[in-house]
């Protein structure tokens, strides 16, 4: 299926490894242009090196997205040099160590990371949409999202993550932009929080790949050929959805 992509700009937050660089792996085959933000520049070039032997413009910019300032420096060098935005994934996000009883500094720092760093790129594109008369909007939650997966903070996060984009969904159709959040399940990668759960805590990840149907976790690319689709005019009746891609790991109706 082509997707009607080619052309269109797409940043992506948190591009630089795992299911971010395979989101800007799926768009940049869809042939998007693409602005990647994340904290190492080491990364970023990398994928970069990557994507630009794909035939598609590639732009960078290091910045932390919990920085309010930083964010929207790098969003707004990017629109510049990329010549606007169709498309931005906030995928940026992570969990820390603590229960429902952390400390409020852990709770700032979940929140920060996790559902602010999502409002904020939104804030920072919807005005680069409205100049190409539409956009999609993707945010990156987590089945802890729908299900108490999970540390409390990041539950909570991910759960505020799913109402702010059915509000805003509303709030921007009449300017042609959609909405839309994609749950994933449990996602290996090298150096993920689930790498190192099968290093380090093997029973523990032998129990979670036994509950899914497929008796596997699945992969970045799975992720991203989803967000590919909601990034697309094909997805154009679809706004204000959380799309779960987790291989039946949950088990909710509704």
């Amino acid at each position: 299926m082509n997707l009607s992509l080619e052309g269109k700009v797409a940043v992506v937050t948190g591009g630089s490894r795992g299911i971010g660089r395979a989101i800007a792996r799926s768009l940049a085959a869809e042939g998007c242009s693409l602005g990647l933000v994340a904290r190492g520049r080491e990364g970023l070039e990398d994928v970069a090196r990557e994507l630009s032997s794909m035939g598609v413009s590639v732009e960078i910019e290091a910045a932390d997205v919990t920085d309010a300032e930083a964010h929207d420096r790098a969003i707004a060098r990017l629109a510049e040099r990329l010549g606007g935005i169709d498309v931005a994934v906030a995928n940026a996000g992570g969990s820390k160590p603590g229960n429902v009883f952390a400390p409020d500094e852990v709770w700032r720092q979940v929140w920060e990371l996790n559902f602010l760093s999502a409002v904020r790129l939104f804030r920072a594109v919807v005005p680069h949409m409205e100049k190409r008369g539409g956009g999609s909007f993707v945010a990156i939650s987590s089945i802890s999202g729908l299900e108490a997966f999970g540390r409390a903070s990041y539950v909570a996060a991910k759960s505020a993550l799913h109402g702010f984009a059915k509000a805003a969904s509303i709030e921007v159709a009449s300017r042609g932009i959609r909405v839309n959040c994609v749950a994933p399940g449990a996602i290996w990668f090298p150096g993920g929080s689930w790498d190192w759960r099968q290093k380090n805590d093997p029973e523990t990840f032998a129990r979670v790949e036994r509950s899914i149907p497929f008796r596997r976790l699945g992969r970045p690319e799975e992720i991203g050929d989803v967000v590919a689709f909601l990034a697309s005019p094909r997805s154009s009746w679809v706004t204000g959805a959380v799309i779960v891609v987790d291989g039946g790991q949950t088990h909710r109706i509704g």
